[in-house]
């Protein structure tokens, strides 16, 4: 395994992010998070404010939300800190966003045995509509989802995690401080915050994550997603059907150490330079 440095490093199979935070593309990634601080949860994203650069979404079917317009932005810090942010494209944020984690071993490949729709984001995490219909999603090779936050942008305004037994039931953990936190589906950027101790990690620790986007009404999902390969779902895929990701359908984020982890990758840089 290499040394990383005391910079953020991103790793991405066809594209890299501005420092600035500006998407180039959207890509499969894994962004490994080696700086000390992370981001503050005040409701405007700020240029390098977050070390992952923002990872751009794919498509636009429900008027571009999350999809290619739009960017997710993550970022850790030493103490167990955990802090998202998503800038919406063009599109009205008027469904539900969902962001699936892969943090163990183990968890659901697919969303048929997650039944629970009692609320709006329960809803859209599990695919079955609050009024009718249904859509499930297989998730690809390798990643079994453990956690969920919902998103919304009205009606209740908030960004929540829930964990997902083994029986498939959906349980809340935490809600995440969205920032701004008024109904507005217009409203261009959006912070929330979690701890990895709600994800059962510790610094140090990755997690795997794929997002996708629907009306939780009745389940009709878009083409948009964060974590899927450019070119997939030309159309939206709609609902009373099964979609399958493909097998590098996801994005992985490894958080930053505690520092006497990061203290020991400088000396371990320092050495190297010191050989040449």
């Amino acid at each position: 395994m290499k040394m990383q440095s005391l910079m953020a490093a991103v790793a991405c199979t066809g594209t890299v992010m501005l420092a600035s935070g500006s998407p180039l593309m959207a890509a499969v990634t894994t962004t490994t998070d080696t700086t000390t601080t992370s981001a503050v949860n005040d409701g405007t994203i700020n240029n390098g404010e977050y070390v992952s650069g923002g990872i751009a979404g794919i498509n636009g079917g429900f008027g571009n939300v999350i999809g290619s317009g739009a960017a997710l932005f993550i970022d850790s810090g030493t103490d167990g800190a955990l802090n998202f942010g998503l800038r919406k494209g063009p599109g009205s944020f008027s469904d539900v966003a969902v962001i699936y984690l892969d943090t163990t071993a183990g968890g659901a490949t697919d969303l048929v045995g997650i039944t629970d729709n009692s609320s709006r984001l329960r809803a859209a995490i599990s695919g079955n509509g609050e009024f009718s219909d249904s859509s499930n999603v297989v998730f690809a090779a390798g990643f079994d989802a453990d956690y969920a936050i919902g998103i919304t942008y009205q009606f209740g305004t908030s960004a929540t995690l829930f964990s997902i037994g083994a029986n498939g039931a959906l349980t809340q953990v935490a809600t995440g401080s969205l920032t701004p936190g008024t109904d507005g589906v217009t409203v261009a950027e959006r912070e929330f915050a979690f701890t990895l101790a709600n994800l059962g990690l510790t610094p140090g620790s990755s997690f795997d994550y794929v997002a996708t986007y629907l009306n939780p009404g009745n389940a009709f999902r878009s083409n948009e997603f964060i974590g899927v390969t450019p070119g997939s779902f030309a159309e939206n895929p709609g609902n009373n059907n099964t979609i399958t990701l493909g097998s590098n359908d996801f994005n992985t984020f490894v958080t930053v150490p505690e520092p006497a982890s990061l203290a020991l990758v400088g000396l371990a840089g320092l050495f190297l330079l010191r050989k040449r």
